[in-house]
């Protein structure tokens, strides 16, 4: 069984034909939108910050909520500021993909009254915020998401545990490559998983589930790797920023038990 997987990685973030696709930098503006229009005292101070940004040559209209945006909603508000400035920093470098799409957007957003910004869709996944002096300083464990085809999954966990750990170590560098290279640049989220544990949560789909995650991850220009299995995707991982609760409750799949093989999958990406 294990032979039947490639130790291949696909990289897969080109937009889908299916629905109009937009780029990771312009989603995660949207998702620090959509939390900003709950929480007022994160919007002030990524207000104040993103200020000084110019407007690029083409201003686009505002991105309408439509639910993804909880893909990657902050976990929390400490983890939306740093987020927020992750983002402004970078669009000042004009390295991310989709970044003069994007910084139009954020001062379209900036010069939109508060009361007429578009708010959320379905917040789905509400970050953790307690208003008062603990503001901003709850951390949360980022754990990366690996999503597995049930019928891999049936199996013996061996059949797709390189799989999994080679398919994390995609999106690692995949962050890495979208900043240039430097390691200091790369999003916040994917530097506290990679220089923290390293943990993994697992999540079952069938094989239709498994195609609509990916359809919706290139129009949502997120980065993310899968390995195919019977030329189909068999392993997904997704990208640390992605919310470890979003397979839930955007794609409605099931958390899947690994018993000791989830603890020695986490052992072993710590490890390389």
């Amino acid at each position: 069984m294990t032979s039947h997987i490639p130790a291949t990685q696909k990289k897969q973030t080109a937009p889908a034909s299916s629905r109009h696709a937009i780029q990771y930098s312009e989603s995660v503006a949207r998702s620090l939108f959509a939390y900003a229009s709950t929480h007022p005292q994160f919007a002030a101070a990524f207000e104040r910050y993103a200020m000084g940004i110019t407007l690029p040559d083409r201003f686009p209209p505002l991105i309408e909520m439509d639910g993804s945006e909880a893909l990657l909603l902050p976990r929390t508000a400490a983890g939306a500021w740093r987020r927020a400035r992750w983002l402004v920093d970078r669009l000042g470098e004009g390295v991310l993909p989709g970044s003069a799409a994007a910084t139009a957007r954020l001062y379209a957003w900036l010069h939109t009254p508060p009361q007429e910004r578009p708010k959320p869709a379905v917040v789905g996944i509400v970050g953790l915020a307690i208003p008062g002096p603990t503001l901003g300083r709850i951390r949360k464990r980022v754990r990366m998401a690996v999503i597995v085809r049930r019928d891999v999954a049936a199996h013996e966990p061996r059949a797709f545990f390189h799989a999994a750990v080679d398919a994390s170590h995609g999106v690692m560098r995949d962050a890495i490559e979208m900043v240039g290279g430097f390691m200091k640049h790369v999003e916040p989220d994917v530097a506290e998983w990679f220089f923290q544990d390293r943990a993994l949560c697992f999540y079952a789909a069938d094989r239709t589930h498994m195609h609509r995650i990916i359809a919706d991850l290139r129009a949502f220009g997120i980065p993310f790797c899968s390995v195919e299995h019977d030329n189909d995707p068999g392993v997904i991982a997704l990208h640390p920023s992605i919310h470890e609760d979003a397979p839930m409750r955007y794609w409605r799949i099931e958390p899947l038990s690994m018993l000791p093989w989830e603890r020695k999958m986490t052992r072993t990406v710590r490890a390389l």
